[in-house]
């Protein structure tokens, strides 16, 4: 069977699931070479990072808080990813929740870790370490009461 006609068969499968479950509309992600993965955008959203099967807690450290992202074996790449174009651009392109820009004057940092990525925040006024850890933790929790799928 073609590539095409594969592609064409896939898309159509996809429109009919998405018919049936109500979702309105999806994130198609791959490489052209390889087949697409489509998720739904709504579930997308609902994840830490805008990543489906990844959980995010806070750890409290001396300058701030981390993040600990973690996700399946098959998604460590795309939450690293993800991670680092956060701390880069300071923005929320996908809608993920964590908002950095509006945390104020911040020191981001990201690390790969053995099932993810760490973000480490810290304020550059050390007077408002506590202020940036409720923030933190309040966003946290709303990405968690998401629910997002795993």
């Amino acid at each position: 069977m073609s590539r095409r006609i594969r592609w064409f068969l896939l898309l159509a499968l996809s429109a009919a699931m998405v018919a049936s479950s109500g979702c309105t509309s999806l994130l198609v992600r791959g490489e052209p070479t390889a087949a697409p993965e489509l998720t739904s955008a709504t579930v997308t959203r609902a994840c830490p990072l805008g990543v489906p099967e990844t959980r995010v807690r806070v750890a409290d450290t001396r300058d701030g808080v981390d993040l600990l992202f973690e996700t399946s074996p098959q998604r460590v790449d795309d939450v690293r990813r993800r991670l680092n174009e956060e701390v880069a651009n300071r923005a929320d392109a996908q809608d993920d929740g964590l908002r950095l820009r509006s945390l104020g004057e911040i020191r981001a940092s990201s690390s790969p870790t053995s099932s993810g990525a760490r973000l480490s925040l810290a304020p550059t006024d050390a007077a408002r370490r506590d202020e940036l850890r409720k923030r933190v933790i309040e966003r946290v929790a709303e990405l968690e009461a998401r629910g997002c799928a795993t």
